[in-house]
């Protein structure tokens, strides 16, 4: 502001000793050479966002320039370059932000859908669990985007040993939330055998990618085939549908405005009470 100030008053005092020094400082402006009475535009401030005209006349070099419109442009006009200035680092910053997060989901894989993260290739079950064909009977089990947002926060993952002969229905993994433990069934039969020693020394692993390395485990199926579940783009509606459910959960029973973006204070395990967390992991993770 001091700067601007200054440069303003010191071509004001300029033009205010020496009236002839505008046709000077401004000629070089003039896009075609003057005519006799012909009233000339000396000057036009762009940065101001409207076109101030300074007029002076050709006949009488000696008649002084419109001093004020000419301070009050240039005060418009750095006005202009400032805001100009702190503006756009905050716009980059945000174009920048908003950048990284489409670049992080498109190396991940995943796309919006109502809200949460969805991935196409997966097949995808009631208890919102993922599973990906690998080769042969060979398959990952993950837990899908839903499933992240209900146990967000969770402090450790319980997975089966390697060898453990599985049924569908029985426990795939124990989450601890807090003081409370889901246990969340298998979508598949088989033998274990891998676990994502990663994911149970770094909990977080889940937070950050549930479709990559917050993945569970790997299971030999019993048999050849697709597993059972929802695949395709009818999955990408059915996660968005179950999305939206659990935001009108959550609204209703934490009265906020879930559905609309609002941001819980602490994970859904603290904020509900007994009875609505064995309800939302009853209904969405089928937890025993």
């Amino acid at each position: 502001g001091i700067g601007v100030h200054a440069a303003v008053n010191w071509v004001k005092d300029l033009l205010l000793a020496d009236p002839r020094a505008a046709n000077t400082l401004f000629a070089p402006l003039s896009p075609r050479p003057w005519t006799s009475g012909e009233q000339y535009l000396s000057m036009v401030i762009f940065e101001s966002g409207i076109s101030h005209r300074l007029f002076h006349d050709r006949t009488d070099p000696d008649r002084p320039v419109d001093l004020d419109r000419i301070v009050l442009g240039l005060s418009r006009g750095a006005a202009v370059v400032l805001f100009a200035l702190f503006a756009l680092p905050v716009v980059a910053v945000v174009y920048l932000a908003h950048g990284a997060v489409a670049l992080h989901r498109r190396a991940a894989g995943t796309v919006d859908a109502g809200g949460a993260h969805w991935k196409p290739g997966l097949a995808y079950t009631a208890a919102h669990t993922w599973v990906k064909n690998l080769w042969g009977r060979n398959v990952k089990v993950g837990l899908d985007d839903v499933a992240r947002r209900i146990v967000t926060g969770v402090s450790s993952f319980t997975l089966p040993p390697v060898g453990t002969r599985l049924r569908r229905g029985d426990p795939i993994v124990a989450l601890r939330c807090g003081n409370r433990i889901v246990a969340i069934p298998s979508p598949v039969d088989g033998l274990v055998l891998e676990r994502n020693r990663s994911l149970m020394q770094e909990p977080s692993l889940f937070e950050r990618e549930p479709y990559g390395n917050g993945w569970l485990l790997r299971i030999e199926t019993e048999s050849f085939g697709p597993v059972e579940g929802v695949r395709g783009t009818a999955s990408k509606s059915w996660l968005r549908e179950e999305n939206l459910r659990l935001n009108h959960v959550l609204e209703a029973r934490l009265g906020m405005a879930a559905a609309d973006g609002g941001t819980l204070t602490a994970p859904p395990s603290s904020l509900l009470r007994d009875d609505a967390w064995r309800e939302a992991t009853r209904s969405f993770l089928r937890a025993a």
